[in-house]
C-alpha cells in the first residue's frame, strides 16, 4: 500500500519521497512474507517438538523396563545377556538422539519467536517512517502548488 504518484517531476524532493515510500513498501512486503514463514515454520516445529517428545517418552520407558531387567538375562545364557546388552545400549543412543533432537526443536523455536520479534519492531518502525515521509510528502504537495512560499513578494 504506497503513496499514490503525486506527478512529481523527476529529481524532485517529492519524487525522491516517493521512491522511498516504494522502497518502504517493498521492505514491508518482504517482512510480511518473512513472518508468514516464521509463523509456519513455528507451528510446524510444535508439531515436530509433540511427536518428538511422545517418541522420547515411549523410548525412555522402555528403556527404563529393560534396565530393570538386571539380571535375569543372565538365566537365558551369555547369547541372551549379549543380545540383552546390545539393546540397551542401543536404546539409550536413541533416547539421548531423541533428547538432542528435543533440544535442537527448542533452540530453534527460540530463535524464530527472536527473529519474529526483530521483524515486528522493524515493522513498527517502518510504520513511523512511512508516516514521516507522507507527511513529508503532503507538505511538499501542499508548498509546491501554493508557490515557493519564501521570498514570493520578491521581484523574479
Amino acid at each position: 500500500p504506497g503513496a499514490p504518484s503525486m506527478g512529481a517531476a523527476p529529481g524532485s524532493p517529492l519524487a525522491q519521497i516517493e521512491g522511498q515510500l516504494a522502497v518502504l513498501t517493498a521492505t514491508e512486503a518482504e517482512l510480511e512474507t518473512s513472518g508468514h514463514e516464521i509463523t509456519v515454520e513455528l507451528e510446524q516445529l510444535s508439531e515436530r517438538r509433540a511427536a518428538a517428545t511422545r517418541s522420547l517418552r515411549t523410548r525412555a520407558r522402555a528403556l527404563y523396563r529393560i534396565e530393570r531387567a538386571g539380571m535375569l538375562p543372565l538365566s537365558g545364557g551369555f547369547d541372551a545377556m549379549l543380545g540383552h546388552l546390545s539393546r540397551l545400549e542401543r536404546l539409550r543412543r536413541v533416547v539421548r538422539s531423541d533428547m538432542a533432537a528435543l533440544q535442537f526443536l527448542r533452540q530453534r523455536a527460540r530463535a524464530l519467536r527472536s527473529d519474529a520479534e526483530r521483524m515486528h519492531e522493524r515493522s513498527a518502525d517502518l510504520g513511523v517512517e512511512r508516516a514521516g515521509l507522507e507527511q513529508r510528502a503532503a507538505c511538499g504537495c501542499i508548498i509546491g502548488s501554493g508557490g515557493n512560499r519564501r521570498g514570493s513578494n520578491a521581484p523574479a
